[in-house]
């Protein structure tokens, strides 16, 4: 079965962060995958801070992305042994 290291998500409604991020942690095959939420909505720092919290997000991007910032963030934020692992093919996922 497939279990994604990263998984990145562009911010949606409130109410649809909230329910997309619930059910990644609930499912055991995403439970303790990395989630980086990415908004251009909410610039405020005080989003980023409830981001973190409120959507049990584990880090927040803001767009436009500096492809940097995301790998910066991937850094610290991946486990060690994901990041200590050789270089694997990346698989994404994308949705409409």
């Amino acid at each position: 079965q497939y279990s994604p290291d990263l998984i990145v998500s562009d911010a949606l409604p409130k109410r649809e962060v909230r329910e997309i991020f619930r059910l990644l942690k609930e499912d055991p095959s995403t439970a303790r995958t990395t989630v980086i939420m990415m908004t251009g909505l909410y610039a405020d720092p005080v989003f980023r801070t409830e981001a973190l919290s409120q959507f049990n997000a584990d880090g927040y991007l803001p767009k436009p992305l500096m492809v940097e910032d995301l790998i910066r963030l991937m850094k610290e934020r991946l486990p060690q042994e994901v990041r200590e692992i050789a270089p694997r093919p990346a698989r994404i996922i994308t949705s409409t």
